[in-house]
């Protein structure tokens, strides 16, 4: 799992005050093949995020998101054929999964894809989410995972997980090594793999440390008490 360059933030409780931002709310909305729609959080703006744990457990830094992957109008007509191909191969093998196009502005973004699956562990049976984000130029370049923040009685948290950054993104291999020839099926399963089943080599530092070192006693009593505001998983047909 390789170490990503990140901004951290050490500010004292005057500067903390000064430069936490509430998280805007803007609107995702997807739509299923029936064309049913929902409605999301838009995590398109560059914003601070902190990862809000339980009384006692320390927290993890303000980390500085990226700026955004641009969306490439142009090849549309291409990410919407490779969107359609996918869904019809996830209905067909009645996979457990569900997968929507990002609306803006009331116009589909095939690009980018509304991505949930059932969690296991901790957060067995439970909604995971997020959206993945395809380069202006698929399948040259890497795409981007990130994960949809839990709203609880606290506000909004970063998924806890050892393969989960403070901006909400996923550290998983398949990114940092990619190949052009992966298939977009391979890059749902990876993710679904790689959140359900967290692993890193020990000269690696784990994408959330100040969670990975916890005892395990401590990683269920923090992932259970997220997971309790996460509705079940549903197949959407």
């Amino acid at each position: 799992m390789q170490n990503r360059n990140i901004i951290i933030f050490s500010p004292n409780q005057q500067e903390l005050q000064e430069n936490q931002q509430s998280i805007e709310n803007h609107t995702y909305q997807a739509q299923s093949i029936n064309a049913i729609q929902y409605q999301y959080q838009n995590m398109q703006q560059p914003q601070i995020q902190r990862i809000k744990l339980e009384e006692g457990v320390q927290k993890q830094p303000l980390i500085k998101i990226r700026n955004d992957i641009q969306i490439n109008l142009e090849r549309q007509g291409y990410f919407q054929k490779i969107f359609q191909s996918v869904s019809d191969d996830i209905n067909a093998n009645n996979q457990q999964y569900n997968l929507y196009p990002y609306i803006k502005d009331d116009q589909v973004i095939f690009q980018f894809w509304k991505f949930e699956f059932k969690g296991q562990g901790n957060f067995q049976d439970r909604y995971i989410s997020g959206i993945l984000k395809l380069k202006p130029d698929h399948p040259l370049s890497a795409p981007i995972f990130y994960f949809d923040p839990i709203h609880t009685d606290q506000g909004d948290e970063v998924i806890q997980n050892e393969s989960v950054y403070g901006d909400h993104s996923l550290c998983i291999p398949l990114f940092s090594y990619w190949k052009k020839t992966t298939k977009e099926q391979e890059i749902l399963q990876a993710i679904e793999q790689n959140f359900n089943n967290p692993s890193w080599s020990q000269s690696d530092v784990p994408a959330n440390p100040l969670f990975a070192y916890q005892s395990e006693q401590e990683k269920q009593k923090i992932q259970n008490r997220q997971a309790q505001f996460l509705p079940f998983f549903e197949k959407q047909i």
